[in-house]
């Protein structure tokens, strides 16, 4: 395990690679500056307003038969870069059950992938790099020849960050991205309350992605919502929702956590009056009540036909859910029981046995799997759409870890007493990212990978976070138009769907008052919105073993070195190069361009006699698309030598 040094928001903050170690080596970490010795007026410069600065990572397949392997990438900017590897084997997909550091992940589903290894975040410049993984799993042992495949998961927290919008103050409740519109919809404004923290319905704050926020910071708007949820008490910690069809665009969801009027408020949009009005029509006069009574929705998702919601209650009766409506009709057409992950037990001062429930408080819904994280609880979950619990990260790998006295004194971790909250998936399915609530340790944002083990934390000081930028219960949002994504996580098969887009990106909010560049909360006056801050992300994956060179079967061994014509040719996206080995031997066949210069290495290792083929998928060495041309492919083996040309056509 290493910390390294780093700069998030301004703030000095440590990231920390995960291996098999015990929470006691996060002690001492670099001591920081005090707010208390900051003015707050000078933290409005460390921020960019105004367009974004996506990050575009590329790479590609790498052989691979063992041990340390570089494998290359490319950047378009600066940036943290992780790597996590995987089993891609049969073997990985049968595997179940409980792995990690003190059994910190609970695998109860086979998957295509089982963790492996993960290396520490190191910084990179824009342009071709490379990083190396040592061939040794988490325990430090050799993971042998693969198949692996892997993920690079870049953010640029090198530099000043965006602003993008406008979140709520209290950081409950998430902003809604319209990539349609480009605006941003704060569904949480508290309209009158003096304490500012109200989490009131009523009035919703609207901004536009690309504003130039610091040269004006009041370049938002109040729209007033209540007509949808006039009542005391209206309260919501889900924030608004937009219906992501592009037939439904002006149709939007809010909710009211529990009690009178619990349920999910469908709304239309009247933008000459900048107003939202219930939708009559729907349900019961607007209103799709909840499930069961004594239930409380923390968090709501529109997926595909459905509003998903992570409901729980604290009442004598302890319950845990995730509910389903019809979002056609507002019935609820399914729910979930997940009370096995989200209910404590404790003692009461009598000596019996007390159950309590500890979400879920947050909900992540994806065309993969739902996740799941909960404001009591450690445990971070992935369930299928039928409520199979898919895996558990649970603690002891210091990724969402809460530990209490008595495991501490069990397993030698430090107490600490951190929850996750938010916790949204990028839409590949392969990361998933929180935040936490309480940590003894600091602020951190810790992400999961595809088989729910830790892969990384990033820490920030605790003297320093408390009244500077980043809330207890920070949203994050990934948008990748790569998954073809609108909003936190639904999706949308709009003009853009499938490509890269001006707003990709992951974003954390804030409580940063953006109208008045203070974090000074007055008791009694109507607080402004918080800033909301675009991170540049992103994720790529490939493969590292041996498929890159495939044996011909039934070939027989040939009497000679040769090497073929590539089919098809031209070709797009990819083309198969043949070729024969007549005795055991060292054989390269590299890939150039017009001028000479090698583009790819396709094969470059021992080979027995044989037939192989191998194939070009019209990727350079940084794993990024060459342009349409002629390129000439050349093998070397021994004294042989050969060269044939090929064309890209796109």
């Amino acid at each position: 395990m290493r910390i390294v040094r780093a700069t998030l928001f301004g703030v000095a903050v440590a990231v920390l690679a995960l291996g098999s170690v015990g929470a006691e080596e996060l002690t001492g970490l670099p001591a920081q500056p005090s707010f208390d010795n900051m003015d707050p007026s000078l933290w409005a410069p460390i921020v960019k307003s105004g367009p974004v600065n996506t990050l575009i990572m590329s790479t590609g397949d790498v052989a691979y038969s063992g041990g340390s392997v570089d494998i290359p990438f490319s950047l378009n900017q600066r940036a943290r870069v992780w790597l996590a590897v995987y089993d891609a084997s049969d073997g990985a997909k049968a595997t179940t059950g409980a792995r990690g550091p003190f059994e910190a992940w609970l695998r109860l589903q086979p998957g295509p992938a089982l963790f492996v290894a993960s290396t520490a975040g190191q910084d990179f410049e824009a342009g071709n790099n490379v990083i190396t993984w040592d061939g040794n799993d988490w325990e430090g042992n050799g993971a042998g020849a693969g198949p692996f495949e892997f993920d690079l998961i870049g953010l640029n927290i090198l530099e000043d960050l965006s602003v993008a919008g406008i979140a709520p103050i209290t950081g409950f409740a998430d902003p809604w991205i319209d990539l349609r519109t480009n605006e941003v919809w704060m569904g949480e404004y508290d309209r009158d309350a003096p304490d500012w923290g109200g989490h009131r319905s009523g009035d919703i704050g609207r901004s536009v992605l690309g504003t130039d926020f610091i040269a004006n910071p009041n370049a938002w708007e109040r729209w007033d919502a209540n007509s949808v949820t006039d009542f005391e008490g209206a309260r919501t910690l889900g924030g608004m929702r937009g219906d992501p069809d592009p037939d439904k665009q002006d149709i939007y969801y809010t909710t009211h956590r529990s009690d009178e009027g619990a349920g999910c408020y469908r709304m239309t949009i009247n933008r000459a009056a900048q107003t939202f009005e219930a939708d009559t029509d729907w349900a019961e006069n607007g209103l799709a009540p909840i499930g069961a009574p004594g239930i409380g929705i923390m968090q709501m998702e529109v997926w595909q036909n459905n509003l998903v919601a992570a409901n729980w209650s604290r009442a004598d009766v302890p319950a845990s859910s995730v509910e389903f409506w019809d979002k056609g009709s507002g019935e609820v057409v399914k729910s979930l029981d997940i009370a096995e992950w989200f209910t404590n037990f404790s003692i009461d001062d009598e000596g019996n046995e007390v159950a309590s429930a500890s979400g879920p408080g947050n909900l992540s819904v994806h065309d993969d799997g739902i996740y799941l994280s909960g404001w009591l609880s450690p445990n971070l979950i992935k369930i299928d759409h039928d409520g199979n619990t898919i895996w558990v990260n649970r603690n002891g790998d210091l990724v969402g870890d809460r530990v209490t006295y008595e495991l501490a004194a069990e397993t030698g971790m430090t107490v600490d007493a951190s929850y996750p909250i938010r916790y949204n998936a990028d839409l590949s399915g392969k990361a998933a990212y929180f935040s936490p609530r309480h940590n003894a340790l600091g602020v951190n944002y810790g992400t999961t990978g595809r088989d729910g083990a830790g892969i990384f934390n990033i820490f920030a000081d605790p003297a320093i976070v408390g009244p500077l930028v980043i809330s207890l219960s920070t949203f994050i949002n990934i948008i990748d138009h790569d998954r073809s994504t609108i909003g936190s996580s639904s999706t949308w098969d709009g003009p853009n769907a499938g490509q890269r887009g001006p707003w990709d990106g992951m974003y954390w909010d804030s409580s940063y008052d953006i109208t008045r560049h203070t974090f000074e909360r007055i008791e009694g006056q109507k607080f402004g919105a918080a800033m909301f801050f675009h991170i540049p992300y992103d994720l790529v994956s490939g493969r590292l073993d041996m498929t890159a060179v495939e044996e011909v079967e039934g070939a027989g061994t040939p009497d000679s070195y040769s090497l073929g014509a590539a089919y098809p040719n031209p070709f797009n996206p990819e083309t198969t190069i043949e070729f024969n080995v007549p005795a055991e031997g060292f054989v390269e066949i590299d890939v150039f361009n017009a001028v000479g210069q090698t583009v790819a290495s396709l094969v470059g290792e021992e080979l027995s006699a044989g037939s192989y083929r191998t194939t070009w998928n019209a990727l350079d060495q940084a794993g990024s698309q060459v342009s349409s041309g002629v390129y000439f492919y050349r093998m070397q083996a021994g004294d042989f030598s050969a060269t044939h040309s090929m064309t890209l056509l796109k």
